[in-house]
This record gives C-alpha cells, sequence and structure tokens, in this order.
C-alpha cells in the first residue's frame, strides 16, 4: 500500500489536473461538436436551396415547351416572334436556375454535379429542332 501513501497536497494537485483534463476536454468536444453542426446545417440549406432552384428551373422548362408548341401553332409573324420572345425569357431563366442549382451542389469543378452542362446542351439541341 506504499504506492497510494501521498500526502493530501499530492492528492488535491492530481484531483485538480485531472479536472482541469476533463473540462478542456468537454470544451474541445463542445466546439467540434458546433462545427460538425454548422456544416450540416450549411449542407441542408443549399439542399433546400437547390431544390427550389430545381423546381422553378423546371417550371420554365415546362413553359418552354408551351412556347415551342405556340410557335408551332402561330399563324401570324407577329405570334411567332411573340412566342420567341418568351420563349427565349423562359431559356435564360432556365439556364440560370440550372447554374444556381450547381452552384449550391458544389459547383462542376468539384464533381458534385455529373454532366453539370448537359442542361444547357439540351436547352441548345432543343432550340435547334424548332
Amino acid at each position: 500500500m506504499a504506492a497510494y501513501d501521498f500526502s493530501i497536497r499530492t492528492k488535491l494537485a492530481l484531483w485538480a489536473g485531472i479536472g482541469v483534463l476533463l473540462v478542456a476536454g468537454m470544451l474541445a468536444e463542445q466546439q467540434y461538436g458546433e462545427r460538425l453542426a454548422g456544416r450540416q446545417r450549411l449542407a441542408a440549406d443549399n439542399k433546400q436551396l437547390a431544390a427550389v432552384a430545381a423546381l422553378r428551373a423546371a417550371h420554365d422548362v415546362r413553359s418552354m415547351q408551351i412556347e415551342s408548341r405556340e410557335i408551332r401553332l402561330a399563324i401570324a409573324p407577329s405570334e411567332v416572334d411573340r412566342a420567341l420572345s418568351r420563349f427565349d425569357a423562359h431559356e435564360a431563366s432556365a439556364a440560370g436556375q440550372g447554374s444556381d442549382v450547381v452552384g449550391y451542389l458544389g459547383g462542376c469543378e468539384s464533381g458534385a454535379v455529373a454532366g453539370c452542362r448537359m442542361h444547357v446542351d439540351i436547352v441548345d439541341q432543343d432550340r435547334v429542332n424548332l
């Protein structure tokens, strides 16, 4: 029992050191947990914004389909011009929303979205088919 025969000062110093280590560990864990929670909140916010932008882009693409039908059914050149201008406006809006989605999800550089230029290519291809 000689190994546990310390003076009271030594015992108090040892327990004080253990207490300081526990407090330092709790503070480090708190900071680490807050950092992880912040990252997850940011990722969730970006996913929500990407979903909203994707819905808006889908609406614009549906509007482009309607305008392409209007172009085909137009009789007068002025009707074609009006439908084509609306088509162009929806095309620009859809492309902008698509780039917003890519931006929210991390961009083309990070590889987060495969084929991020595909939406622009599809819009251009549909326009050529008109």
